[in-house]
């Protein structure tokens, strides 16, 4: 590296190879004396803001010796390759962050220590922490280039003998570097949100072989949703590897984890009477004229070390106290001393008694943020450079804030979060205002090659700066960063903010082209996080309509039908699905668009198979599987949610079953699957395995079914699809009743039930009933059987979902045959019996449903049979065997033949 000259304030660490004066003195122009030099090897070791503290002088470290042993028992047990995690709650100020450099300090030699910390306005700002620990393992610096962190990525990953291809492209896509193959890029958010966690726990995971690693994440109440998701997952990983995972929080935060073998939780109180004692007398000495203050001293801070802190810095400053550390009188009489009632009246009366100047800065300080560069710093204070350093060294004397190393120029933070808070608290409305306009311009101009690394921080500071125009452009620009990543609980808390905003401005068709936007880009992460049916959803999409109408951009109307026409499905709303269904192919047709159209003839027939018009439905889902090319239309999963070759496919094979061409039904079917499981896009991929039962069910094939739906659970639940998941609990207890466990099942299916409703779905009302009544009937629960379709049959009318009406006839007639156990009592419900069975068959005739109609056609001619009615009663089997090609072969189809022959 070649020979630096840097200030005397600078915390890096200097090392000569031979002596300390190997790179000698040179005269420097302005400097009446030779300068010595030193090569710069990279930053020291004061890494943190309490190792900078160190480095100017601690106060002692009392107590804890418990709360120290638990985390030496815990480091321990993970050195032996019994990861641990320990979670440590707190209130501000009791010393949570210093407990953890104390036990870091007595690490042993070889464990590394990476740490990262969350901010209080980071909570919408996905992966920051995260981003900024893997910045600080790759030692990546501000003025890197991508080149540069594309290398340093490279070298990490090479160096613990890991496959390139399974975790370079999602960690460059995290770091915003530029790839040169789009398929990370196109791939489904939410694969890659996956992808992306998994491949940073692999990689600390294998780290940990390296050496030991204590992870420290501070103020998890601050935390954003996919760094959670990350630590949630890290902490399901580590029992099996050489890591100490240390959190910290606030009490009001919850972690989602429970103690356990290898995770503990602990609550830090304050310090004990004593121990706060010796805190006070080391701070303050032993002169007998400080006895009576410090009684009042422990009465108002109750234990709480920085707030003690902070009063005794208070007396310092107002000259109450005169000496230094350990060696304090007082100068007045104590009982004439005011003490705060808080430890923010104590921070706001020290920052009052600052000089003017270095208030102002302290701040402007605040405004930027808990942690800054001297860059920025000096680009927002607009003061001379070495009148800045003068006022920094005096906020850093006054314990305001710590100065850190890194790589390309020192860092400051503040001592502690409430520091941060109290100043910014002093600012008045207007001051913020400028202050935080002013701080975005400056990180405008300073990273203008890569403002996508700071488009939340900047959305943030033009919010609040009211400046509306750049505010609305970086939060859709941290939005769409959002939903890119899968953060989409973020990205549907930036569109929000970014609405709230908007009407702030004039009406006009600016405002509303804008608003249109913000709505098409909340819809699908609304979908997301909420669910297809939800009202908001709902809202989000109408309002997008009405916005289109007004601004006229006819580009975006087909995608607002597409959105406007899954919500209404889903909630079983089908005459208005279908309006928008046949809209959606009228405008595709128009514009004579491919794309569109093999969307729309999809729409269509999802549309047509819940109303039961399987043959709309195989006309149009051919059309779609013609129109479909695989690396042409990958990005319809993104844009419309499901890949229209995989959802055409297992379309088409569900309504060939039900039309009793049960071969080539299971050709599509299996082309399905593969596609979905080729394409790795969950969504689709879980819709597969979700129809993939359901056709199993058809089929009468339980072992089958149960497999599909239970692949389908675990996907759904790994990736949050509430819908999925219920619809394949369904299926799934169904099968589990069908083999002889209709207890389980009757528990999975209501359950299930339970799981789609929460997501304001009423789809599939009249069919989850009838499944739950056939498991109620496998296990002899007759009579609650029959209250459960006359459920399913109060659904049917409301809904007009008549997609699989067939089979609740058929199994309420099955169960009135049950209860009819003598002749006598079958004599009086037989006509019953034969109106439900008539009525399943003329079902299935209309909707072309052969297999439905022949499974109401065997019962059918029983009941005739038994009423003596046996023309008849050959007759309904004639007519449906007739159906069926002679060649045609299936059990339920022998079973039909052999029995008109024994009538015959």
């Amino acid at each position: 590296m070649c020979p630096a000259l840097l200030p005397a304030r600078r915390y890096f660490t200097f090392r000569s190879v031979n002596s300390p004066d190997v790179l000698g003195d040179i005269a420097v122009r302005g400097m009446r004396e030779p300068v010595g030099i030193f090569e710069v090897l990279g930053a020291g070791a004061l890494r943190t803001r309490l190792q900078v503290a160190a480095s100017r002088g601690l106060t002692h470290f009392f107590g804890r010796q418990m709360e120290l042993e638990r985390l030496h028992q815990a480091l321990q047990r993970a050195l032996a390759g019994q990861g641990q995690v320990v979670a440590l709650a707190g209130e501000p100020g009791v010393g949570k962050s210093r407990l953890f450099y104390e036990f870091k300090r007595h690490c042993p030699p070889g464990c590394r220590v990476l740490e990262t910390f969350s901010v209080s306005h980071g909570k919408a700002f996905a992966y920051l922490p995260l981003i900024e620990l893997l910045n600080s393992q790759l030692q990546i610096a501000p003025q890197d280039d991508e080149r540069q962190r594309r290398d340093k990525l490279i070298g990490w990953i090479l160096g613990l003998e890991l496959a390139l291809d399974q975790h370079l492209p999602y960690l460059l896509h995290l770091l915003g570097i530029v790839e040169a193959a789009p398929a990370v890029q196109q791939m489904d958010p939410l694969v890659r949100r996956q992808r992306t966690l998994e491949a940073l726990q692999r990689l600390f995971v294998h780290e940990a072989s390296r050496q030991p690693l204590v992870m420290v994440f501070e103020d998890l109440q601050w935390l954003d949703t996919e760094t959670l998701a990350f630590l949630e997952g890290l902490v399901g990983a580590v029992s099996g590897a050489r890591i100490l995972l240390l959190v910290n929080f606030r009490p009001e935060y919850q972690p989602g984890w429970r103690a356990s073998r290898y995770c503990t939780l602990l609550r830090l109180e304050p310090l004990r009477e004593a121990e706060a004692t010796q805190l006070l007398d080391t701070l303050l000495g032993d002169d007998a004229s400080l006895t009576a203050l410090k009684s009042r001293i422990m009465a108002q801070t109750e234990g709480n070390p920085f707030f003690l802190e902070e009063v005794v810095q208070g007396f310092v400053e107002e000259k109450v106290l005169r000496g230094t550390r350990s060696h304090y009188r007082l100068e007045q009489a104590p009982a004439g001393l005011r003490i705060p009632a808080t430890v923010q009246g104590v921070l706001s009366a020290r920052i009052d008694r600052l000089a003017p100047a270095d208030k102002a800065l302290l701040q402007i300080l605040a405004v930027i943020g808990k942690t800054f560069t001297w860059s920025l710093v000096l680009q927002v204070a607009d003061s001379p450079a070495d009148e800045l350093h003068r006022q920094l060294a005096r906020l850093q004397n006054g314990e305001y804030l710590y100065a850190r190393p890194a790589l390309a120029q020192v860092e400051y933070s503040f001592k502690h979060a409430l520091t941060q808070e109290v100043a910014y608290g002093t600012l008045l409305t207007h001051q913020r205002k400028g202050l935080h306009e002013r701080t975005a311009q400056a990180i405008e101009t300073l990273f203008e090659g890569h403002l996508d690394d700071h488009c939340s921080t900047l959305a943030y500071h033009y919010r609040l700066s009211l400046n509306l125009p750049k505010a609305l452009e970086y939060l859709q620009r941290a939005a769409r960063q959002a939903a890119q990543r899968s953060a989409n609980s973020e990205a549907v808390q930036h569109c929000q903010q970014a609405l709230q905003l908007l009407q702030q401005l004039p009406q006009g068709a600016e405002r509303d082209s804008t608003e249109l936007d913000l709505q098409l880009a909340l819809g699908p992460s609304l979908m997301a996080v909420r669910g297809f049916a939800a009202s908001e959803v709902g809202q989000t999409y109408r309002r997008a309509l009405a916005l289109q109408r007004q601004v006229g951009r006819s580009t975006d109307l087909f995608f607002i039908l597409a959105g406007l026409r899954i919500h209404y499905l889903v909630r079983a709303e089908h005459r208005m699905a279908q309006a928008l269904g046949e809209q959606l192919l009228q405008l595709a047709e128009q514009l004579q668009d491919h794309d569109l159209q093999l969307e729309a003839h999809c729409a269509m027939g999802s549309v047509f198979f819940f109303l039961g018009r399987f043959s709309d439905v195989r006309c149009h889902v051919e059309k779609a599987i013609a129109l479909y090319a695989p690396e042409r239309h990958s990005f319809h999963a993104t844009h419309y949610g499901l890949d229209p070759g995989v959802s055409s496919r297992y379309q088409l094979a569900l309504v060939l079953q039900l039309m009793g061409e049960g071969k080539l039904a299971q050709r599509w079917m299996d082309q399905a699957l593969a596609l979905a499981h080729k394409l790795a896009q969950p969504f689709s991929r879980v819709a597969a395995l979700c129809f993939a039962a359901e056709w199993h069910r058809l089929r009468r094939d339980a072992p089958q079914a149960q497999a599909c739906a239970q692949a389908s659970i675990e996907l759904a639940r790994e990736q949050g699809f509430m819908l999925w998941s219920g619809y394949g609990m369904v299926l799934c207890g169904w099968a589990r009743a069908r083999q002889a466990a209709p207890d389980t099942g009757i528990e999975l299916i209501r359950a299930g039930i339970a799981a789609f409703r929460a997501t304001e779905a009423r789809l599939y009302d009249a069919h989850f009933q009838t499944l739950l009544a056939e498991a109620l009937a496998i296990k002899g629960d007759f009579e609650q059987a029959q209250r459960v379709l006359a459920q399913a049959e109060v659904a049917v009318s409301r809904q007009q979902e008549p997609v699989f009406d067939a089979q609740l006839f058929c199994l309420k007639a099955d169960v009135l045959t049950r209860l009819a156990s003598t002749p006598a009592r079958y004599a009086g419900q037989a006509r019953v019996i034969e109106a439900n069975l008539r009525r399943a068959a003329r079902i299935a005739r209309g909707q072309g449903a052969r297999l439905l109609e022949l499974r109401a056609a065997c019962p059918l001619s029983r009941c005739l049979h038994r009423q003596q009615r046996f023309d008849e009663a050959r007759q309904v089997l004639v007519d449906i065997c007739d159906c069926f090609p002679v060649n045609a072969d299936f059990d339920e189809l022998r079973a039909a033949r052999a029995l008109l022959a024994q009538l015959a």
